[in-house]
């Protein structure tokens, strides 16, 4: 009974998941389908680098959610244990293993960024996080929201 459950729930997460990263793509399907359907898109004048740094931001920001929907999960299964051990103990390993796959999701985030940055800098591409306010740019300590997609 409990795994038929499981599997209700995860397939109900993955369903809603899906509709919220599809049903936004439908309103966007309105491009041409002439020529300039390239132009239309934004792939025509993109850079393949800056087309593959969104692409792996994107995927990243996903299993954010995915960690953050675990991490809730896990307190969950923790504060519902009721005096139970094996529950306890259960909820415990989850929290910490989202904690840790939260850390080197952010650190992968934070090394793709630095790498797009170096790399457009070397290239005398720009990728438009240069020239932010709030602390990036000439003097600036921190660069200024490196987390913005493009």
């Amino acid at each position: 009974m409990k795994t038929n459950f499981k599997k209700v729930i995860f397939l109900s997460l993955l369903l809603v998941s899906a509709a919220v990263l599809i049903v936004p793509q439908l309103a966007l399907a309105q491009a041409s389908l002439g020529l300039e359907t390239g132009a239309a898109t934004g792939l025509g004048t993109r850079d393949l680098k800056d087309i593959i740094v969104t692409v792996v931001q994107i995927l990243l920001g996903f299993l954010g959610i995915v960690a953050v929907i675990l991490l809730i999960y896990g307190g969950f299964v923790w504060m519902t244990a009721a005096g139970n051990p094996e529950r306890i103990d259960q909820g415990k390993r989850i929290v910490v293993n989202v904690a840790i796959g939260l850390a080197v999701i952010l650190i992968s985030f934070g090394i793709v960024t630095y790498v797009a940055n170096v790399l457009s800098g070397a290239t005398g591409a720009t990728t438009g996080l240069e020239d932010e306010p709030g602390g990036g740019g000439p003097g600036g300590s921190l660069p200024g929201n490196i987390f913005r997609l493009q």
